[in-house]
């Protein structure tokens, strides 16, 4: 229902010129700039300790749970400036499917 809503306010929204325009900018940039992290991505591989680090930190994260912000900064240790790196890279997907394994008869 609340996704319905949504979706019906944005076609609202986009019959107005400049807010379409602003969102038309605003959807070229997240390509832009998810092209330069995915670029970034594949040019840097880490080192086996660092994967296994992650691993460890993920493997926390499913025993005892948690938001995907809480497994970034507080679990991590990375700070707001990092975030839309990590979300990028599918961090959020991660956390989400481990937050859905946890629910019972999911």
């Amino acid at each position: 229902m609340e996704k319905d809503f949504l979706q019906k306010f944005l076609e609202e929204q986009l019959k107005n010129p400049e807010f379409k325009k602003v969102w038309e900018e605003g959807k070229e940039e997240f390509q832009q700039l998810k092209k330069q992290v995915e670029k970034k991505i594949e040019e840097q591989r880490p080192t086996v300790e660092q994967v296994a680090w992650v691993f460890q930190k993920l493997n926390e994260h499913l025993q005892e749970g948690g938001t995907f912000r809480y497994l970034i900064y507080d679990r991590m240790g990375f700070d707001e400036g990092d975030y839309w790196l990590l979300y990028s890279a599918g961090g959020m997907n991660i956390s989400n499917a481990i937050f859905d394994s946890l629910i019972p008869d999911k």
